[in-house]
């Protein structure tokens, strides 16, 4: 959800739980898509660039930019930590 963080400390049974969320949600969102599920989108405009996003495909294509963009502060992070 939007403005929502990591509170608290994670230990490994809670990364194995998001990873396992990570897989079984790609899985059950593409059989989604490929059964028709998402004909009905409900268009929704996104607060920070005010693109409105009009149907699934569009939806999905926004998700891979947006989740690329924190695999790069993770990225960025983990380099920090390094040096």
């Amino acid at each position: 959800r939007k403005d929502t963080k990591p509170q608290g400390n994670l230990n490994q049974a809670g990364v194995d739980e998001i990873k396992g969320l990570l897989v079984s949600t790609v899985e059950k969102t593409k059989e989604n898509y490929y059964d028709g599920i998402f004909q009905n989108y409900n268009a929704y405009t996104v607060s920070t660039t005010g693109n409105t996003l009009s149907n699934i495909d569009e939806a999905l294509q926004f998700i891979a930019i947006h989740e690329g963009l924190h695999y790069g502060y993770v990225l960025a992070l983990l380099k920090a930590i390094k040096n």
